[in-house]
């Protein structure tokens, strides 16, 4: 007897049974059925007792099995959505999360909104934050760097297929290829993870670059030299803005102040924990 093809709540129930473990959630099945149907989650709802043709069965399947191997969703889908703009990362490039809008939040505190700020983001990665700030604030300025070439490709097609305009982009280990640029406003989500960390080899981390992860045995290694070279590149009175990890807060405000910043304080995220400090260089 040859086999029909199946609806999209029989794929939907199959996904959801494969991609059981705790690991995996129920979204990922949603997100990657809607990627290959081209509709929305309400869409799914409504019909699922639509056939779905062979071969966008056959490659809603090999997505599955792939997620099952560890790959990412949005590395599956080619895109993750951060502040609402479509964000296309590959592997080469961090995943934007959630928690990193409470950094573009906070810089855009400090920026009216007819201002001309110059604004640097250190780490760019696929370039979420520095597209994020430019749509807030198109009058500004904002060089982005990151360290990684390939980053920095997959940062320049994020702008143009966004069509934005006001963001400069170089390969910089942090400041090595600035100059005597001096900015308004510096920020950055470096690296914060301990190299020794369990959670680099497990989930979604151990796909995402080692590199944009983990920094030194206790994660500090690179916020410790953002924090101590960014005075000299801040004018008087510029704000310097960090994301960290939840137990990070105590000791990115101690860096903070030994650097010589002012009005130090460490930003709480969606789930109350320690994530974003900032500093003021002083006048």
């Amino acid at each position: 007897m040859v086999r029909s093809d199946p609806t999209i709540g029989e794929l939907e129930n199959w996904s959801a049974t494969v991609l059981c473990d705790e690991v995996f959630s129920s979204y990922d099945t949603q997100v990657l059925l809607c990627f290959c149907l081209g509709k929305s989650p309400a869409y799914l709802l409504t019909h699922r007792n639509d056939v779905v043709d062979k071969e966008t069965e056959s490659w809603f399947r090999d997505l599955v099995d792939r997620r099952l191997t560890g790959v990412p969703v949005a590395y599956l889908t080619g895109y993750r959505e951060f502040w609402s703009l479509p964000i296309m990362v590959d592997e080469n490039v961090l995943i934007p999360r959630p928690d990193t809008e409470l950094l573009v939040e906070h810089v855009l505190t400090r920026i009216p909104i007819h201002s001309r700020p110059r604004i640097l983001e250190l780490g760019t990665g696929s370039g979420a934050v520095a597209l994020a700030l430019a749509t807030e604030r198109p009058n500004s300025s904002i060089l982005a760097t990151d360290r990684s070439v390939s980053a920095i490709e997959v940062a320049r097609k994020n702008q143009t297929v966004l069509n934005i305009n006001n963001i400069s982009w170089i390969v910089s280990d942090w400041f090595s290829a600035i100059g005597n640029q001096e900015f308004d406003i510096i920020c950055s989500n470096p690296p914060y993870i301990a190299i020794s960390d369990h959670h680099l080899i497990a989930g979604d981390l151990r796909s995402e670059p080692v590199s944009a992860l983990a920094s030194g045995e206790q994660g500090l290694d690179d916020l410790k030299l953002i924090v101590r070279q960014s005075a000299q590149y801040l004018i008087s009175g510029g704000s310097l803005l960090v994301e960290h990890g939840y137990q990070q807060g105590e000791q990115v405000r101690q860096i903070f102040q030994a650097a010589g910043y002012l009005d130090i304080r460490t930003l709480k995220d969606l789930s109350a924990n320690d994530r974003v400090t900032v500093g003021v260089k002083p006048l």
